[in-house]
């Protein structure tokens, strides 16, 4: 729930998908995990292809980038929502949900014009593992300069859909994949993702929470 002063915030909000800390036993510790454990995904880019752009050094793959959150260095993921430094910024407060190996969540970008009060709202689907946008499973997608190869274009898959004016609620899976959404104008929408062939295997082991913290604390 959202209060007044929540809308006129500027402060950075984050979403962050975070492995069950384990002991020796494979037993749930339920300890700390320090923001300085998270990989950053923010700015990302992913392509049909599987490639990815601006990744972390080394990683061109998202094959890579799984590999890489997989291993045991690495606590889980941290993304950014909206967030320009002046406007009040991006925040959820809905419940994620999952489908097969994606996270599907709301964000709203409070309005700071009194002329338009209802603010606008993004809908987000990400792999749970790696919290960039899933070639399997994704809500949009535009076609850019191939960043390889300026004479073609690619398709770059986006992590979420603008859903325009409105602050969206909680986001409900279909068996058939599609979602369910209704916004505070009153318009329940249903959302067809594009997919494409994905395992029925969840991924185990990784909540996703919204977490508002700043970087350097746990």
């Amino acid at each position: 729930m959202l209060i007044n002063s929540d809308g006129a915030s500027t402060q950075q909000e984050y979403f962050a998908g975070v492995k069950e800390p384990i002991d020796s036993n494979y037993e749930l510790t339920f300890g700390p995990v320090l923001t300085s454990e998270l990989q950053d995904v923010t700015g990302i880019d992913v392509y049909a292809n599987g490639t990815i752009e601006n990744g972390p050094a080394g990683v061109t793959t998202t094959s890579a980038l799984t590999t890489l959150i997989n291993s045991s260095s690495i606590s889980g993921w941290i993304r950014d929502l909206y967030y320009n430094g002046s406007d009040p910024s991006g925040r959820s407060d809905t419940r994620a949900t999952s489908y097969l190996e994606s996270i599907v969540f709301s964000e709203y970008i409070p309005s700071d014009d009194q002329c338009n009060p209802e603010g606008t709202s993004n809908s987000w689907a990400i792999n749970a593992v790696t919290g960039v946008a899933s070639i399997e499973y994704y809500l949009d997608s535009e076609e850019v300069t191939d960043p390889n190869n300026s004479e073609q274009t690619i398709t770059k898959i986006l992590p979420f859909l603008d859903m325009g004016a409105g602050k969206a609620g909680d986001m409900t899976n279909l068996p058939d994949g599609n979602l369910v959404m209704h916004d505070s104008t009153g318009r329940v929408r249903v959302i067809e993702p594009f997919q494409s062939s994905v395992s029925m295997r969840r991924s185990p082991g990784v909540r996703s929470s919204i977490l508002n913290f700043n970087q350097e604390e746990a």
